[in-house]
């Protein structure tokens, strides 16, 4: 990692205090968070965190889900992933005493207190912010978990899991066979079969899915076909989006939009023509430093509110139709679709 002596708006610095083998492919990675810091990195479970790597003299910006409770040392698991240079690079190079540019907690994947009875699916690394719900469940709530993975050793935090009492957990794996776990993938027919067998994980007040993006559309499907309200239904997706149809830039607008960028109280007038750069690019070719991370639709750190105009977003994997409706938009994602618009990122 080449050191940067530059740290971006919104980061700060964090020194990694452990790394733990989770599996072969997997890493626990724990930071010492300095005490004026520590209302900084105050979390809710469910929550992720935004890191800034320089690797090669390239800077990435990656997000991880929190495995640790809010009363535990502040943790990430991180999963490495073909040709992902931030999860290789946390598996293979990462070391104790390494200083990491660290965004404060984000995400809206978070517990109700009020919610007592839940039921959780999740599928490989989907995993790590469930961990951190399931650490942080009041006594008078219940989970039950149902968890995918390949094989035995591919399950992370499996003890953790099996020595919560609150929670009840039911394994599959789709590439092995052994006892105490059920074969095959969680997939919308095994799903089916799971309520069939007990109508009363209906009644549960939340449902959380975290894993690929065709788990969560199969079982976000089934629970809707069995008349589970939406707004009960919360998912986090854990891989690189591929489903969603895209809407082609050319449908937004077709003239040129002035669009002014407001971060930090500051403000910036544009011109972006139809189906040219996104709001964030826009802003950062421009040199505002707006927040961003998986550029994909998926982690919401581009959040910002329209204050007047339109914008549409090609892809939209994390913001609920009441945000929409509330005005707001994921800029890695949005075009103007008004002669004016204003963008707001401080509200």
């Amino acid at each position: 990692k080449e050191k940067n002596t530059v740290i971006s708006k919104g980061f700060y610095e964090l020194r990694i205090s452990e790394i733990q083998r989770l599996s072969k492919s997997a890493v626990k990675v724990s930071f010492e968070v300095p005490e004026q810091l520590k209302s900084i990195f105050s979390f809710l479970p469910g929550q992720y965190l935004t890191f800034e790597l320089f690797l090669n003299n390239e800077k990435i910006r990656r997000s991880y889900s929190i495995c640790s409770a809010p009363n535990e040392i502040l943790s990430v698991a991180v999963k490495a992933v073909e040709k992902g240079k931030a999860s290789n690079w946390f598996n293979t190079e990462a070391k104790v005493g390494d200083l990491i540019s660290v965004a404060k907690p984000e995400g809206n994947f978070t517990i109700d207190t009020s919610e007592n009875k839940i039921v959780a699916i999740a599928a490989g690394s989907g995993i790590t912010p469930i961990i951190s719900i399931a650490k942080s469940l009041s006594n008078n709530t219940e989970m039950h978990l149902f968890y995918g993975n390949k094989s035995e050793e591919d399950a992370l935090f499996l003890d953790d899991l099996k020595n919560l009492a609150q929670l009840k957990m039911t394994n599959f794996l789709s590439r092995e066979e052994k006892d105490g776990f059920s074969s095959g993938r969680i997939d919308k027919s095994t799903f089916t079969e799971i309520i069939k067998a007990d109508l009363d994980l209906l009644k549960s007040s939340i449902f959380y899915i975290c894993g690929p993006e065709q788990m969560i559309m199969d079982i976000k499907e089934t629970l809707l076909f069995f008349g589970v309200a939406d707004k009960k239904i919360k998912f986090e997706l854990f891989t690189t989006p591929v489903l969603a149809k895209i809407a082609e830039p050319a449908s937004y607008f077709s003239g040129t939009s002035k669009v002014t960028i407001i971060i930090d109280g500051e403000s910036e007038c544009f011109d972006i023509k139809a189906g040219g750069t996104t709001i964030l690019d826009t802003a950062e070719k421009n040199g505002m430093d707006a927040p961003y991370s998986c550029r994909g639709g998926v982690c919401c750190s581009c959040k910002a509110k329209i204050l007047e105009g339109t914008a549409s977003m090609r892809l939209n994997y994390s913001l609920t139709e009441e945000e929409i409706q509330n005005g707001y938009i994921l800029t890695c994602q949005a075009h103007p679709t008004s002669e004016t618009l204003i963008v707001s990122y401080d509200e």
